[in-house]
């Protein structure tokens, strides 16, 4: 994950890392989750805001910075956090 530095678009995360195992949040203010390791315990998050990096860190998508990512001027509602898998 040290590939995945702040600016980076959401393409360039997914070329160089490869698809998320989940995503969370709309329009290019996401969270994409990986599940890293041996066994996929060890989850890795990457936050965007107009689908640049934003931060990163070694843990689950907390919903509280992927909104901060987001901005005053997005709103968001239950349905925005669908989880989708590969």
């Amino acid at each position: 994950m040290a590939k995945v530095t702040r600016g980076m678009s959401q393409n360039d995360v997914i070329a160089r890392v490869g698809p998320p195992d989940r995503v969370r949040g709309e329009n290019g203010n996401e969270c994409y989750q990986y599940a890293l390791g041996k066994y996929g315990d060890v989850p890795f998050a990457v936050y965007f805001r107009q689908q640049a990096v934003v931060a990163s860190e070694r843990g689950s998508c907390n919903l509280a910075v992927t909104r901060a990512a987001a901005g005053p001027g997005i709103a968001y509602q239950a349905s925005d956090y669908a989880v989708t898998r590969r």
